[in-house]
C-alpha cells in the first residue's frame, strides 16, 4: 500500500506485504521509494542468477529473488 497524499496528489513511498491466507500479513519492506512520473515499469526475473530486474523511466534496479513459503 502507498502513503497517498491528497495535497501532493501522489504517493511518495509504499510498503510491501506478504500473506499466505489473506488474513495474516508479514511486512517485507517499509518506505520503499515511489516514482511519480511517466508510468511503465517492467519486471523481469533472470532465472540463471536469481535476480529480479525493474526497469522504470530509464532507471535499472536489481534485487535477489526470495522465497516466502506458506506453512
Amino acid at each position: 500500500f502507498a502513503n497517498y497524499s491528497n495535497a501532493a496528489n501522489a504517493a511518495t513511498e509504499h510498503m510491501h506485504l506478504f500473506s499466505c491466507d489473506g488474513l495474516t500479513w508479514t511486512v517485507l519492506e517499509t518506505q520503499a521509494p515511489t516514482i511519480n512520473s511517466t508510468k511503465g515499469t517492467t519486471l523481469v526475473y533472470e532465472k540463471s542468477t536469481g535476480d529480479i530486474h525493474a526497469l522504470s523511466n530509464g532507471k535499472h534496479m536489481t534485487t535477489k529473488a526470495k522465497s516466502y513459503p506458506c506453512k
